[in-house]
């Protein structure tokens, strides 16, 4: 039998219960169809609920064992919320979150409108920090789990007429080294911080 990463995944976290955001066109649904086709229970998030419907049946045809669809949008952060608590409860747990959802902005750093910037900025950075916000807890709860946040090599490698998008990709780069050491490090390690002041 081949291996592939959903199947490798699954070996590691056997619950096989996926949330993925962006999840109805690009690198959202590759990983979808890719998951689904190692038997994973997925919950789909998108703002195009049109297309969203179509992939959920779509996956339901093609045989995955259970697909839920909930259209709605990243940057709303108590609907977004909700949902992925909803999935959790529905499926008894969640074992990977998938913070997929992106949008890109070109153009030279003084002709990017700022609205341009604030829309880039809440759907790459604040999308996976809502996403993680609402992950983080039930993976406490189980002791275990994986979140995955899809940046691009725009945030190291930062090209020419992208500063937003490039900015966005770095700050979640950077959230997510955070994370792996404030919840990956042993807790002897982050001894050393200074205490925060009442």
């Amino acid at each position: 039998m081949n291996s592939t990463p959903g199947t490798q995944l699954a070996a590691a976290l056997p619950g096989r219960r996926a949330f993925l955001t962006g999840a109805a066109s690009g690198l959202g649904l590759a990983l979808a169809n890719e998951l689904a086709r190692a038997g994973w229970t997925l919950g789909l998030l998108d703002r195009d609920a049109v297309r969203l419907a179509g992939v959920a049946a779509t996956l339901r045809a093609a045989g995955a064992p259970d697909v839920h669809a909930f259209p709605g949008d990243v940057t709303d952060e108590a609907a977004f919320t909700a949902v992925v608590a909803e999935f959790a409860m529905r499926t008894g747990g969640l074992d990977l979150m998938v913070n997929d959802a992106g949008v890109a902005v070109a153009g030279r750093f003084e002709s990017t409108p700022l609205a341009d910037w604030r829309w880039a900025l809440d759907v790459n950075v604040l999308g996976v920090v809502v996403g993680c916000r609402a992950a983080v807890p039930i993976l406490r709860r189980q002791g275990t789990g994986l979140i995955l946040n899809v940046a691009s090599a725009a945030g190291f490698a930062s090209g020419p007429q992208m500063s937003a998008y490039n900015a966005s990709k770095a700050a979640v780069i950077s959230i997510t080294e955070t994370l792996v050491q404030e919840f990956l490090f042993p807790r002897w390690f982050l001894g050393w911080l200074p205490k925060q002041r009442a």
